[in-house]
């Protein structure tokens, strides 16, 4: 049993369709093989709505391809066109193939080692099927149980052994020490409670191991990556909703993204883990997807960033940090 309560982090006892926690009597459904270790917290999701997503997806499972599971998920949102859904289909089913590169590049001190490592944020999985195919151990955690579907199959399909389980960042539902490494690619901007999910990981993760964290940077130059709009992270927090839904009519709810000295900060003072920041390209296939002035510009960046000089100017500004965070002590 690699999976421990959210709540008071006891041990778990299996019943016939549900885990009970032998210490505080709480009980999690278990969907398909997939622990539901969501507790009331704040979020973005709506918990029941998605089990029913996740049940619907079940039944489909041996009647169809994953392709036409993953764009089944994107067919139930609005205003997206089949163009839109194959694009994002195409995008999941190939992400396993560029994420190798990250694999064995800044995230291998996050991934090897005898204990396995944990995606936070998994999703649909790819970067644990990339880890299959090397032969890593892993464990995958996502808030949508409908995503978490797909990351079964995937894995199975790959020839690895799915563990995953439904759980909020700031509730990991693991032991102390229990794995090797942490991998949050884009998570930490859209948790609630930055620093309890900060704590969690450095909870988890055993000493000597390394927690590998990618998020947008706050005081980016660029375009706020989830709406697309210039400038928000300079203005005041309390400003940013307000300004998104005058210039772009969305919802800002559950972004906060994290400047260089606070995301340097959090994880010292939150996770006690000592961290190194990096400076990461834009990859060749996002820039094959941008406009000409922003393929441009993405080029020029990624230039700019094999000069010393310039990498020290634009760590404070570039638009996304990479950081490896280091255990060293209990």
């Amino acid at each position: 049993m690699i999976w421990r309560c959210p709540r008071c982090k006891g041990e778990l006892i299996t019943q016939t369709d549900r885990l009970d926690c032998a210490d505080c009597a709480a009980h999690y459904p278990v969907f398909g093989g997939i622990p539901d270790f969501r507790i009331d917290l704040p979020g973005w999701i709506d918990v029941n709505e998605d089990g029913a997503k996740a049940l619907r997806l079940l039944g489909r499972i041996g009647t169809c391809s994953i392709a036409d599971l993953i764009a089944d998920v994107f067919r139930q949102r609005s205003g997206w066109s089949e163009s839109d859904v194959a694009y994002r289909v195409r995008s999941i089913l190939e992400g396993p193939g560029r994420l190798i590169r990250d694999l064995e590049g800044w995230l291998r001190p996050a991934t090897i080692g005898a204990l396995p490592f944990v995606d936070i944020g998994c999703g649909a999985g790819p970067l644990l099927v990339a880890a299959a195919r090397l032969g890593r151990p892993a464990i995958g955690l996502d808030v949508s149980l409908e995503w978490l579907v797909i990351a079964r199959e995937m894995i199975r399909e790959a020839g690895g052994t799915p563990h995953l389980a439904a759980a909020f960042g700031e509730a990991l539902p693991l032991g102390p020490a229990s794995v090797g490494g942490v991998v949050s690619l884009d998570v930490i901007e859209h948790v609630d409670d930055q620093d309890q999910y900060l704590r969690e990981i450095g909870r988890v993760i055993a000493v000597g191991g390394v927690a590998a964290i990618a998020t947008p940077n706050r005081y980016s130059l660029s375009a706020e990556p989830h709406v697309s709009i210039w400038g928000v992270g300079w203005l005041p927090r309390r400003w940013q909703e307000r300004y998104v839904r005058w210039r772009g009519g969305k919802s800002y709810a559950h972004c906060r993204l994290l400047s260089l000295i606070e995301f340097r900060r959090m994880v010292r003072t939150s996770a006690a883990l000592e961290p190194v920041v990096l400076l990461g390209e834009v990859a060749g296939e996002e820039i094959a997807q941008f406009r000409a002035t922003k393929a441009w510009l993405a080029r020029a960046y990624n230039s700019l960033l094999r000069l010393a000089p310039a990498r020290a100017a634009l760590i404070c500004v570039c638009p996304f940090f990479r950081v490896l965070a280091t255990k060293s002590h209990l």
